[in-house]
């Protein structure tokens, strides 16, 4: 039974649903697109059950080009691309007349409440960037194994299944969200089923350990000098919203660094020749580092030694690129726009379409997944992990998507360095101590990836998924041999 404040959020969501599907003018339906599959929930569901992430995107893409058209929930019309001048104009040169959607948006408001991640403003984002650069340069090098793993047994429990295979139910309640007010919104907080409760609980979870880590820091912060900049000060000064922002950094980096490092390690397992490249270089550094009497890597050492920089950063790209942490993410316009096209695509009548105009509330979803494996952009070989395809790409020649490696968003910009940091350390660590590889006696049906459409990518072995699939990759491990 939905509480009184459910029922509310309903009704009101059917009025201004109605409403706003009455007023918005449908301004691509000369592009092409896949037939729909369900009345209520368009494409929706479709994506939220395929096997792999990505692989209706790589299908539509093949068939309508890097620019399609979709049905999402509740007869809503939206445009989803993979094109780099479409993205990039999207995310980057005209970011600020789109904003996030609302019904993704509010999951955040509802798991980290009102920080970074649910703020539409950059002013919010901004005020942090000093603090992060600061970090960077006075954190120490974070010990593997030890900080990486602290939250992933509490944090795991509570995130499990927030966003995965949801029931069509509440799929079409969230739906709903697009059309509300936030301050309606609000009230969906206490709507008594999953996953809703376990995002109350994984709210208060992230309050009470942001909490213990000021907590920890707050006597060294009161001994430093009151115009410090770094992360911990700016989280220590902030008034009423800093429970948000800590809640944010609880998490930050946490998701992607551990899904990127399994899903690294997964392909050193399968792709053998790089992974003693690998080693290789991180063994050689290390001896620059123990020939001047050091025992560990400093953020100097990642930052200076080229040829490990340089390694690791391919191997950390040619990963996100074949296995992006965020598959999509869907924007809606706040006034009437012109996407432009790099790759142009064929109307329904037949015209070649270089560049789309758009109206006031119309739905742009980013396939990143799809951008990721365009041949025209990462090569014929675009669906094979392949980290030297970033020493031949001219980066000049390409219309630039990101800020790191041509692929990462906005979103990450403000904990990119986090993540590199992270990444750096772990990769050198774990690759210099422990040599992966792929069960012996198991067949590719039994060691081949599929990734799961959820908030962020999962990966998990061959065999399809259920809401209890193990989240897991199959890679065994043994101590790496001392000779190179």
């Amino acid at each position: 039974m939905l509480s009184a404040a459910s029922s509310v959020v309903l009704l009101l969501g059917i009025l201004f649903t109605l409403t706003g599907i009455f007023k918005r003018r449908r301004s691509i339906q000369h592009i092409r697109g896949p037939p729909s599959t369900s009345l209520l929930l368009g494409h929706d569901y479709d994506l939220s059950r395929q096997n792999d992430v990505g692989d209706l995107e790589f299908k539509w893409m093949q068939e309508y080009g890097p620019t399609w058209r979709t049905r999402g929930a509740l007869l809503a019309y939206g445009l989803m691309t993979a094109d780099p001048k479409a993205l990039q104009h999207v995310f980057q040169k005209a970011a600020s007349h789109f904003i996030k959607k609302p019904s993704h948006n509010h999951m955040s408001w509802l798991g980290l409440g009102p920080g970074i991640l649910w703020s539409q403003a950059l002013q919010l984002h901004s005020t942090m960037i000093p603090g992060l650069s600061k970090t960077r340069r006075m954190a120490p090098l974070p010990t593997p194994f030890t900080q990486s793993l602290s939250l992933q047994t509490p944090f795991s429990e509570h995130s499990k299944d927030i966003d995965f295979m949801l029931p069509k139910t509440i799929m079409l309640y969230r739906a709903i969200w697009d059309y509300l007010p936030h301050g309606i919104l609000k009230l969906s907080r206490y709507t008594p089923a999953e996953p809703f409760v376990r995002l109350r609980h994984l709210s208060n979870f992230f309050t009470q350990y942001s909490q213990r880590i000021v907590s920890e820091k707050r006597p060294a912060l009161s001994s430093q000098d009151a115009k410090t900049k770094d992360i911990m000060s700016i989280l220590n000064a902030t008034g009423r919203r800093r429970a948000p922002r800590r809640n944010t950094i609880a998490i930050g980096g946490h998701e992607t660094t551990s899904t990127t490092l399994a899903l690294l390690l997964y392909e050193l397992a399968r792709n053998q020749e790089y992974q003693a490249r690998l080693r290789e270089d991180v063994r050689a550094a290390r001896a620059r580092v123990n020939a001047r009497g050091d025992a560990d890597f400093t953020l100097e050492d990642l930052d200076n030694i080229p040829t490990l920089v340089n390694t690791i950063k391919v191997f950390v790209q040619e990963t996100l690129r074949m296995h992006p942490i965020v598959s999509q993410l869907p924007r809606i316009a706040v006034e009437d726009e012109v996407i432009p096209l790099a790759h142009p695509i064929a109307s329904t009548s037949g015209e070649t379409i270089t560049e789309i105009p758009i109206n006031k509330g119309q739905v742009i979803v980013g396939s990143f997944a799809a951008y990721h494996r365009l041949p025209e952009v990462w090569g014929e070989d675009a669906h094979v992990w392949n980290p030297d395809r970033f020493t031949k790409i001219d980066s000049e020649k390409q219309t630039k998507v990101g800020v790191f490696s041509n692929f990462r968003r906005n979103e990450c910009l403000h904990w990119l360095e986090i993540f590199i940091i992270e990444q750096q350390a772990l990769v050198a660590e774990v690759v210099d101590a422990f040599q992966f590889s792929l069960p012996s006696d198991a067949g590719p049906e039994k060691t081949d990836l599929v990734r799961a459409p959820a908030v962020t990518t999962v990966g998990n072995v061959c065999g399809g998924w259920t809401t209890d699939s193990a989240h897991f990759t199959p890679v065994h491990l043994l101590k790496a041999s001392s000779k190179l």
